[in-house]
């Protein structure tokens, strides 16, 4: 839109030419609320289930297992020293049937004093469990990146409130929100394989170990780099749910 300006006369009376004044336009100050300025966290939520059985002591595997875990927490808390994402701690221990416990919290959690002394393997009603729990704490979280961790070195023999198809129902639909789940268990590849499938876990995501020492710290030191990956893999917003062991 324009504004003209007429100009005086000249000596001869003859109006000179118009010039045209542009109107600036104005300026518009967007106001910027504080939560479009605010950065989203992630948020991860590192959950364990953890073999309480006795097997675990006489294989000599308990030293091993605190060592791994340790190990596993120190790469988890490099990736997240920055501050660029939040992370929350649960774990729960399983062996005889009806067994309930489960801890979750910001600060990550220790083995010091884990001592196995169970004497079943209640695996099916370890991980209900441990999901269940673990949906009460996330009903109040958005878009929450979860990551569990089945370690177990034996094989189900004593679950009396879930069974394998209950089981694999819960697993599918933790998978269907976007966790990863993972297995880590003794015992031959061929046979700790096919229990993850049966359980409905992705083989990418499944590992088998010699239920000893030596090969027990192996194990724990894959799934700590694969705990790093992952992490790394939330905060530039590119987590996925399968591949854990790739």
């Amino acid at each position: 839109m324009s504004n003209w300006k007429t100009q005086a006369r000249d000596a001869q009376g003859r109006f000179l030419s118009k010039v045209e004044v542009a109107v600036p336009t104005p300026v518009v100050k967007k106001r910027v609320s504080k939560k479009a300025k605010e950065t989203v966290i992630p948020q991860q939520f590192n959950v364990f289930l953890i073999d309480d059985s006795t097997s675990i002591r006489h294989n000599g595997m308990v030293d091993s297992i605190r060592f791994g875990f340790s190990e596993i927490v120190s790469s988890i808390e490099e990736v997240a020293n920055d501050g660029k994402i939040n992370m929350s701690w649960g774990i729960s221990f399983f062996g005889e049937p009806g067994s309930s416990n489960y801890l979750l919290t910001k600060k990550a959690p220790n083995l010091d004093n884990y001592k196995p002394r169970q004497g079943s393997t209640a695996l099916y009603d370890g991980i209900v469990n441990i999901i269940n729990n673990t949906k009460i704490y996330l009903k109040s979280v958005e878009n929450a990146n979860v990551v569990l961790n089945i370690f177990t070195d034996g094989y189900e023999n004593s679950s009396r409130k879930n069974s394998l198809i209950s089981t694999n129902k819960a697993i599918k639909e933790a998978k269907n929100a976007g966790w990863m789940i993972n297995f880590i268990g003794g015992g031959s590849e061929k046979f700790v394989k096919q229990t993850a499938q049966d359980l409905g876990i992705f083989a990418a995501n499944t590992v088998s170990y010699q239920t000893n020492s030596e090969d027990t710290k192996a194990v724990l030191s894959k799934v700590s780099a694969g705990m790093s990956s992952y992490s790394r893999s939330v905060k530039k917003g590119e987590a996925t749910n399968d591949g854990f062991f790739m």
